[in-house]
């Protein structure tokens, strides 16, 4: 029931801002104007959308180049490595310059891995960003997240008078 009446006087908040939301806007504005706005806003939209659609297509088409490449890549890295180490078997220079190429490939394994990392970061610290400032926009700057606390430290001294008048008639 509490749930209840915490929500439905969250709703009236909601419709009381609203409300003085609606009793702000004109009022004497056309409806013709409305609709060409309307029509202006759907019209950007879509040429947003085929905008998207051609961003996209463009996206497949380097990620089907760059699979071709990184494919091309690997094929002349396995050849490489392959000359060298059998080279290496023939000559300690060749040796050498395997040892090299193999630590190399570690390091750059390591560094592909780290940026990984980095991008995830960057994504999730955008994706905490995004969160925020729609929570704060929720909650107005932190006027409903006040009344909530008030509300629970209410719903607190309640459940401790209700506790102390259970101990007192020795309910447990």
């Amino acid at each position: 029931m509490k749930e209840t009446i915490i929500e439905l006087e969250h709703k009236k908040e909601t419709l009381q801002y609203m409300n003085n939301q609606w009793e702000k806007m004109p009022k004497d504005i056309n409806r013709n104007q409305y609709l060409k706005r309307i029509n202006e806003i759907i019209a950007k939209l879509k040429n947003q959308k085929q905008e998207i659609r051609g961003i996209l297509d463009d996206i497949v088409t380097i990620q089907k180049d760059t699979d071709q490449l990184v494919g091309k890549i690997s094929k002349i890295d396995t050849e490489v490595e392959d000359y060298i180490f059998n080279e290496a078997k023939k000559d300690k220079v060749a040796k050498e310059i395997y040892k090299e190429i193999v630590q190399l490939k570690e390091d750059f394994d390591k560094l592909t891995t780290n940026v990984q990392e980095q991008n995830k970061l960057r994504a999730l610290v955008r994706e905490n960003d995004t969160k925020s400032e729609d929570f704060r926009i929720k909650y107005r700057n932190g006027q409903e997240i006040s009344k909530l606390i008030t509300d629970l430290n209410g719903i607190k001294a309640e459940n401790q008078q209700l506790e102390q008048e259970m101990k007192a008639k020795g309910i447990h």
